[in-house]
């Protein structure tokens, strides 16, 4: 199983609509959990969206690339989004699902890529240093053409 991250200290880079903006860091590829709480005793769902369009509803997930978790009877509601792509760089907001809501997280994902290497270079299991490389492959190259 992926390692999923969740997302519960941030860097707060302002307020909007009274509530404090969280900005996150996520690579492409990785899965990660946004986190979002609500009163139990006078609310009793939470709504996510992603740049001002739902994604979630009713506890349920609108679209396919959200998954709503957490323990809901406790009041906590986060978005994990499996498989972060260049879509989810975005404005992610939470807010209850009673007659007035109020929002509860807006969390700014970045999506950033993966780390490369190139200092080395994969040949089948083996990982070799990229100046032997930039030797062999040549003179690989070379044998396959008077081959």
């Amino acid at each position: 199983m992926d390692k999923v991250i969740l997302l519960s200290l941030a860097v707060c880079t302002g307020i909007a609509n009274g509530c404090v903006m969280e900005q996150v860091e996520a690579q492409v590829g990785q899965s990660i959990a946004l986190k979002c709480e609500v009163n139990v005793s006078s609310e009793t769902m939470a709504r996510w969206s992603r740049d001002d369009f739902q994604v979630t509803d009713n506890g349920g997930s609108v679209t396919t690339e959200y998954k709503l978790t957490g323990n809901h009877s406790l009041g906590q509601y986060y978005l994990l989004i499996e498989n972060v792509q260049w879509i989810d760089d975005a404005v992610f907001k939470c807010n209850n699902a009673d007659s007035t809501p109020q929002l509860r997280a807006c969390i700014k994902v970045t999506v950033t890529d993966p780390p490369t290497s190139t200092d080395s270079f994969s040949v089948g299991v083996r990982t070799l240093p990229l100046k032997t490389v930039t030797f062999v492959l040549p003179f690989a190259l070379m044998l396959i053409n008077m081959w």
